[in-house]
């Protein structure tokens, strides 16, 4: 039956609950009417009025519509032939019309007249159509003959009435009935239905049987307006094919989602038909992880690593091969097939509707930007109101989803570069980043020149939305640091490296001043970063502010203070670097004040960074250990080992008894120095069945256990002693196996290890 087009719409709502973009005519506001009118207006079957409007709640006269039926049918070329003769009184040489509603009226050997007038030999050409004499020339435009539909003793269009609701050309317009006059919106709809119904006796629709168009096999939407063309029009693509389109109102939500193409009888794309096997939701990721990514609201949304995925612009790639390359912020479309399961990943670039600019003094901050509407505001990623907005702020307003994000990211710096001039940017860089710049931070930063000290006004995914004196206001990065020994400069000194990596992946880069001491002992710590000089880093460590209470982690309170959703969250042993892990890593109902080393505030009082404890357990490498001895009891070494790689620890000749266990080994500051022994033994719990696990958890005795996030990197194979690709690997190969779990559920434990050692 009738292919359902009214799904278009549903899919802009599945996208963060968007609209379509703006029809070619101002007066058409509503997102289902502007993809009729775009549809239609391409094959030219509607066109607007003489002053550019389309008037959606106009008519359209008798002669109008019998005109745009006979253009639906590629039958207007018949006007020329019936120009000459009179069939109704009232439609004479002197009405424009005369030609097409002869045509429409004529009797020929297969052809089904399409109007039949008003029965006193007249048609009345001038006034306004009726629905039902609208839906009885669109039925017959199908091949259906008045025999065909019958009647039901009312009125005289009622057969076509029950016949045009059953096949879906009234879809849509379930509110309408025969006698009413037909508005031009009405009207468009109509046509737009007609163009994905199936005629009489037949499996094709009238756009392909009466047009010469097609429709074509569902293709995943990858551009829908992209380079225009010497030829005219522009470049649509899709994963299957690339298409000309001269439509410049299709909509961008449409990318990451599979639709039909719709081509007229040129091959040019016309519309986009969604198909409703699919759907669609669109996501901001905070963190992207090999088996799921961290979506706002702190959500988890799991994606299998051979997901496909695309880029804008970009090749088909899979989830695994790419997600660290997954910046902070990222939008992305998600699609899922008819059973819910994840068909492929596409990664936007910055949305055109999203407007940025900086809350300046005084009241009304982004008044300019908002332009006076109404607005749900966020700050850095809690909920907020306008009056929680400081100076200097930067508002993303996205005006679509009538949504504020509000951050107040700033960086502080000495201007070391621009590209491809100073004159007119497209990146700055600070600490050796190459920023990319908006343009409303053009005029701020003609005012500076290369050298100058400035700071950063950074947008939530760290653009440049504007620059200020560091007078004015400063700001500094806080990431996880390196330090490493560099060249020796002119005079023979030893000079030092940094690097700090914030926690969206960006690398700050410069000399810093240290000594090979204080250099091995930075990965332990978090680090704030500014500079004062071309070329340097300023590295100090950030001051250890103690927790102002117990983490309630699923209520996002720390004692009196709310912890973001977004906060970044490290974990580490006690002579161990630090290591990010995501929010869902802290599997406790409660983290104990003690057990937090740090808890850094942003400038509303909301925690933004955490450092724990040896809280998650994630600090230590999980596999097989190895001893190997040395020429001398201090040359021996202690690694562990998994599908991922290896942890090594040079230390002591009285490790022997460790080599072929399984467990966990934290990972040193340095692997030049002897590091004190940092392990974690592990129980093992043999025979549990493949059927207990799913896809985040295996139960265990009657108890539930998180599996951990690197478990596909830590299923071992004893009969081959050879690492598996994967969980979904092991458990094929084995119906039963033993895990490995480092503490209990309610101390945060999780499962660590999976080992098969059987092939049945």
């Amino acid at each position: 039956m009738r292919q359902k087009f009214v799904a278009l719409l549903l899919c802009g709502a599945l996208l963060a609950g968007l609209p379509l973009s703006a029809a070619a005519f101002a007066d058409v506001t509503d997102p289902a009417l502007a993809e009729a009118v775009g549809t239609l207006r391409e094959l030219k079957i509607v066109n607007g009025k003489p002053d550019g409007s389309f008037d959606p709640q106009g008519t359209f006269t008798r002669a109008e519509f019998c005109k745009m039926a006979l253009v639906a049918l590629g039958r207007e070329q018949e006007a020329e032939l019936y120009q000459n003769r009179v069939i109704f009184t009232d439609v004479t040489a002197a009405h424009w019309a005369l030609g097409y509603i002869n045509a429409a009226a004529a009797v020929s050997e297969g052809v089904i007249p399409l109007v039949q007038g008003k029965g006193n030999g007249a048609f009345a050409p001038d006034d306004a159509i009726t629905c039902g004499e609208a839906v009885t020339i669109l039925v017959r435009c199908l091949g259906y003959s008045d025999a065909d539909v019958g009647g039901d003793g009312g009125a005289w269009y009622a057969g076509h009435m029950l016949r045009a609701r059953s096949i879906g050309l009234l879809d849509g317009l379930e509110n309408v009935s025969g006698g009413d006059t037909l508005t031009r919106a009405q009207a468009a709809h109509l046509f737009e239905n007609l163009l994905y119904t199936e005629g009489k006796d037949s499996d094709r629709v009238f756009l392909e049987t009466a047009l010469g168009g097609t429709v074509g096999e569902s293709q995943l939407v990858l551009e829908v307006k992209g380079k225009a063309l010497s030829a005219g029009g522009w470049a649509a693509r899709t994963d299957k094919a690339s298409f000309v389109t001269f439509r410049a109102d299709l909509d961008p939500a449409l990318r990451g989602s599979r639709c039909k193409p719709v081509l007229d009888k040129d091959g040019n794309l016309v519309a986009l038909l969604p198909d409703e096997d699919y759907t669609t939701r669109a996501v901001r990721i905070l963190s992207a992880e090999a088996r799921y990514i961290i979506a706002d609201g702190d959500e988890q949304i799991l994606i299998p690593t051979a997901t496909p995925l695309w880029r804008s612009g970009g090749e088909q790639e899979s989830y695994g091969a790419v997600y660290k390359e997954i910046a902070y912020g990222a939008n992305a479309v998600l699609c899922y097939d008819k059973a819910d399961a994840l068909a492929s990943v596409y990664l936007l670039d910055r949305d055109e509707s999203v407007k940025t600019a900086v809350a300046k003094e005084g009241s009304g901050p982004f008044d300019q930007l908002l332009g006076g509407a109404s607005v749900q505001v966020y700050r850095n990623g809690l909920p907020a109101t306008l009056s929680a907005v400081r100076p200097y702020d930067v508002g993303e307003y996205d005006s679509r989803a009538g949504v504020l994000k509000v951050t107040d990211n700033k960086l502080t710096g000495v201007y070391e570069n621009a590209d491809p001039s100073p004159v007119s940017p497209n990146t700055v860089t600070l600490m050796g980043h190459a920023f990319p710049v908006l343009d409303c931070a053009l005029a701020d930063l003609s005012g500076y020149r290369l050298g100058d000290p400035m700071t950063l006004l950074l947008t939530e995914d760290y653009q440049v939305a504007g620059v200020v004196s560091p007078a004015v206001a400063s700001g500094v990065a806080i990431g996880t640091a390196v330090v490493t020994q560099g060249e020796n400069d002119a005079r023979g000194r030893e000079t030092y490296d940094g690097k700090l990596t914030l926690p969206c992946g960006i690398i700050l880069s410069g000399k810093v001043r240290t000594n090979n001491t204080l250099a091995a002992q930075v990965p332990g710590k978090l680090y704030t970063a500014t500079a004062s000089q071309i070329g340097e880093l300023d590295l100090l460590q950030a001051r250890a502010t103690p927790a102002p209470g117990d983490w309630d982690v699923a209520g996002g309170t720390m004692g009196g203070a709310r912890v973001s959703p977004q906060a970044t969250v490290y974990d580490k042993t006690e002579s161990g670097p630090l290591k990010r892990v995501a929010l869902e890593a802290v599997t406790v109902d409660t983290v104990p004040a003690k057990r937090i080393s740090l808890a850094h505030r942003d400038s509303a009082g909301t925690v933004d960074y955490i450092v724990l404890d040896n809280v998650t357990g994630d600090c230590y490498t999980y596999g097989l250990v190895t001893f190997t001895a040395g020429d001398g009891y201090t040359d021996a070494s202690l690694s562990v080992a998994n599908a991922k790689g290896s942890v090594k620890l040079t230390t002591g000749g009285g490790f022997t008894k460790l080599d072929g266990q399984f467990m966990g080994l934290a990972a040193p500051l340095s692997s030049d120095t002897h590091q004190p022994l940092v392990t974690v033994n592990l129980q093992a719990h043999a025979q549990v069945p493949r059927t207990d696990f799913s896809e985040k958890t295996v139960t265990v005795d009657g108890v539930v256990y998180p599996l951990s996030d690197e478990i596909d990197q830590c299923c071992y194979n004893a009969v081959s002693e050879t690492w598996f690709p994967s969980l979904d690997a092991a458990l094929s190969y084995a119906g039963r196996l033993t895990v490995y779990v480092d503490r209990t559920p309610e101390q945060g434990g999780k499962v660590r290890l999976v080992v098969a050692t059987a092939d049945k």
